[in-house]
C-alpha cells in the first residue's frame, strides 16, 4: 500500500514506523487491507519535524482508496456542448477526497514513482489543497491553489458554474474571470474529475 513511502524512508525506517502503527492502532476491520488507514497520524507523531513523511502516507493511503472506489460515467461531447453553463450545477466522481498540503509531497511520489531521483523535501510557499480521485481505472491526484479548491467546494455544495464565472469576473475583470473559470473547467473536464454538468 505504501511503496513510495517505503522508498523514501528505507526499508529499516518503514519497518519500525509500520511497527509503531500496529502498537498504536489494533485491527479494526474484516480486512487487513484497511490496516494502512491512519498511518499518516502515527507518522505525524514520529517524525514531527518531517512534514513530508505524513503527508505521503496520506497520500499513497488516498490513492489506494481511490483505486477501490465506486465507478462514475463521464460527460458525453453532446451533453457538454448542449449545457446551459450560467445554470449548470457540477457534479464529481465519488472518489474525490482532498487533504492540506504543507510540503512537496506530491513532487516527491511523483518522481519516487517513475524512479527518478526525488526532490529534497521542502515546505510550499504557502498552504495548498492536494486532491485525490479516479480517472476511470487510474488513481490520480494534484496540488491545487486555494482559489481553485474554493471553486471545487462552491460547486460540491452546489453552487452554478455561472454564479462562479461572475465572482470571478467581479474580481478579475471581464476577460480574465471568464478565462479563470475556464482555465479550471479544462482540467476537471480532461482528467475525469467531473461527472457531469446538471442544469
Amino acid at each position: 500500500t505504501f511503496p513510495q513511502l517505503r522508498k523514501w524512508l528505507g526499508d529499516d525506517e518503514f519497518t519500525e514506523a509500520a511497527l509503531a502503527h500496529i502498537e498504536r492502532v489494533p485491527p479494526h476491520s474484516w480486512t487487513l487491507g484497511h490496516y494502512g488507514e491512519g498511518l499518516d497520524a502515527t507518522l505525524s507523531s514520529l517524525y514531527p519535524d518531517d512534514g513530508e513523511v505524513a503527508e505521503l502516507a496520506w497520500l499513497e493511503w488516498q490513492l489506494s482508496v481511490a483505486f477501490a472506489g465506486p465507478d462514475a460515467g463521464t460527460p458525453d461531447a453532446a451533453s457538454l456542448a448542449a449545457t446551459d453553463w450560467d445554470n449548470a450545477r457540477l457534479r464529481f466522481v465519488p472518489t474525490l477526497r482532498s487533504g492540506i498540503a504543507l510540503t512537496n509531497a506530491g513532487a516527491i511520489w511523483s518522481a519516487l514513482a517513475a524512479d527518478r531521483e526525488p526532490p529534497a523535501a521542502e515546505p510550499l510557499p504557502e498552504p495548498a489543497t492536494m486532491i485525490v480521485w479516479r480517472n476511470e481505472f487510474s488513481p490520480s491526484f494534484r496540488t491545487v491553489d486555494d482559489r481553485e479548491w474554493n471553486a471545487i467546494e462552491r460547486m460540491l455544495a452546489g453552487d452554478t458554474f455561472g454564479a462562479l464565472c461572475q465572482d470571478f469576473v467581479a474580481r478579475l475583470g471581464p476577460e480574465d474571470g471568464v478565462e479563470a473559470a475556464g482555465t479550471m473547467l479544462g482540467p476537471w473536464l480532461r482528467d475525469g474529475m467531473m461527472i457531469a454538468a446538471i442544469e
